[in-house]
């Protein structure tokens, strides 16, 4: 069998493209199948044609499905199974006042541009969605929302235990409490409450210090901290936050609006494989993970709260990190996840196998008559 992944040739968020590269990888090591991946101008839809036609099954990334829906029938009559992968939060407002930003493709804000644009972006990846055999999430909350529209898989994220296994702790200083924090990070921390919690952690924790990763250097710049107590980390590569992970005692999730309510668990399972307790905000998305970390409501006071505590005793916490927490983590690993996909494949080509079956016995009834 052999499997194409499609994603966006705009790099806005690294862990999405680095994700197929390590999944193709893993799929290629196993030597049962081959996987390739190609990134697609999301604007244009320009690809190789021939790549395409040498591949068995397609998985197109959410953030080109609204640029590549028009061939999904040409793909699926030439005998290729479709699949969109929901990967990354996608959402519409009841109301369709939701508009397809360039350079943020896959995702969906509130700025309202002229009505036609609106509707047409929107109703272009709902196309999309009814045309591909299947769809696969790693969010409960997007299974709801796309469920019924076509057949739809649950599949959660996982990680790549050996990009994270080889670093081990590094001895520091203090108590390191990491944030990665890429888009609305700041926007995310204010109404979460974090962002005051912080700064009154740092009154009275000296010895607490606050590592910011991401593209939120104004954040940094603006939080009343003493300038020892706080380190910025801009977006290089994935593989710096990876390194970083070693360094970290805490590490901190604020979550917010309903964009993270439809989240996967990648966050959280990057803390968990490096034996870092965790806490996020009281969210949908972690739900069913809670009793690997801890989940806060966003208001500052509760996070000062439970922050504090976990500053002040973090032996106890980190201990409680060594059993369940790391055992589910490795348990997420990518041999699972390409086993559950193949799994997938497999449940989807035999659906096309009956349908095509209902058909022909239909046909053969009808000319028989």
């Amino acid at each position: 069998m052999r499997i194409l992944f499609m994603s966006s040739a705009v790099k806005v968020e690294t862990m999405y493209h680095h994700r197929y590269d390590v999944i193709c990888s893993a799929i290629c090591q196993d030597r049962k199948h081959t996987a390739q991946v190609i990134h697609v101008d999301p604007t244009t839809g320009v690809f190789d044609d021939g790549i395409i036609n040498a591949a068995d099954v397609i998985v197109l990334h959410a953030d080109i499905l609204s640029s590549t829906y028009k061939l999904i029938q040409k793909w699926k009559a030439s005998g290729k199974v479709v699949i969109a992968d929901l990967c990354k939060p996608v959402w519409f407002d009841e109301m369709g006042s939701m508009k397809w930003v360039d350079g943020d493709t896959g995702r969906f804000t509130r700025e309202l541009f002229t009505q036609k644009s609106i509707q047409s972006n929107a109703q272009l990846f709902r196309w999309g969605i009814r045309l591909v055999d299947a769809v696969i999430s790693n969010s409960n909350r997007m299974i709801e929302d796309w469920g019924g529209k076509t057949p739809i898989y649950y599949l959660p994220d996982f990680i790549p235990l050996d990009e994270y296994l080889i670093h081990p702790p590094e001895p520091h200083d203090g108590v390191v409490v990491g944030l990665k924090l890429l888009k609305n990070g700041l926007q995310k921390s204010v109404e979460s409450g974090l962002y005051d919690a912080i700064e009154a952690i740092g009154r009275e924790k000296p010895e607490a210090r606050f590592l910011f990763y991401g593209d939120q250097i104004q954040l940094y710049r603006n939080i009343n901290l003493n300038p020892h107590q706080k380190l910025y980390i801009p977006i290089r590569s994935i593989n710096d936050w990876q390194k970083l992970l070693s360094t970290i005692d805490i590490g901190v999730i604020p979550l917010s609006g309903v964009e993270d309510d439809r989240s996967g668990w990648f966050d959280a399972l990057e803390y968990m494989v490096m034996k870092i307790p965790w806490v996020a905000s009281e969210n949908q998305a972690f739900y069913d993970i809670k009793q690997y970390g801890w989940l806060v409501k966003n208001h500052s006071k509760i996070w000062e709260r439970v922050l504090m505590d976990m500053i002040g005793n973090l032996t106890a916490y980190k201990e409680d990190t060594f059993g369940e927490p790391y055992l589910f983590a490795i348990g997420m690993g990518i041999d699972e996840y390409i086993e559950k996909l193949y799994n997938i494949i497999i449940s989807v080509q035999d659906s096309q196998k009956t349908r095509e079956m209902v058909i022909n016995d239909s046909s053969n009834h009808i000319s028989n008559k």
